[in-house]
């Protein structure tokens, strides 16, 4: 489009009309690429999904991908497989019961994009990061109160050991998965 409105132009200019266009239809062809260029460039205002790409779903993902790699392993452009056996060894090492250890650590360790891994772990398990390492966080806090921890250790060490920043935090968040509160699970085990 561009180079017939430069060719008109420049035929224009030098005042010659090699196509033997007459000046109406040189005026209507004009408006009309200018309409397209107009709904070229209104399109994605109203549309602007048209520059992002549409959403895939599983379906057409895996069609596209090669035959050697399944589409739960690979799922966009994530390789899921490689992503749950990087993340098993960073559960292996306990850094989730790191204080401080949070989405762009984890990242960092899975070598991915904050978003990337916050997409990740929505996608393939199904909850937040925040709520996963929550929940391997109070997993961890129940082996230790069942393994008889609290006999030699004070509550505080063991909310610091488990990686929470304070003991209201804890409550709630062990409560909330627990369906009990720290106290009646300590009384109970």
């Amino acid at each position: 489009m561009a180079f017939i409105t430069l060719f008109f132009g420049v035929e224009r200019l030098i005042g010659i009309n090699t196509l033997n266009v007459s000046n109406t239809s040189l005026y209507t062809l004009h408006l009309v690429l200018l309409l397209v260029l107009l709904i070229i460039s209104i399109a994605p205002l109203y549309f602007p999904s048209i520059l992002y790409g549409f959403p895939k779903n599983r379906l057409l993902v895996s069609s596209s991908i090669s035959k050697s790699t399944s589409s739960e392993e690979q799922i966009y452009g994530l390789d899921n497989k490689e992503l749950n056996k990087s993340l098993l060894a960073i559960e292996q090492k306990d850094e989730f019961l790191k204080q401080g250890f949070n989405l762009k650590a984890c990242a960092q360790l899975l070598h991915v994009p904050p978003y990337h891994a916050a997409y990740f772990f929505y996608q393939t398990k199904g909850i937040s990061f925040t709520a996963y390492r929550n929940k391997i966080r109070v997993e961890k806090a129940r082996q230790l109160i069942d393994s008889g921890f609290l006999e030699s250790n004070d509550l505080n060490v063991l909310i610091s050991s488990c990686g929470f920043n304070s003991k209201s935090d804890f409550e709630k968040t062990f409560e909330k998965l627990s369906n009990s509160g720290v106290v009646e699970y300590i009384t109970s085990a």
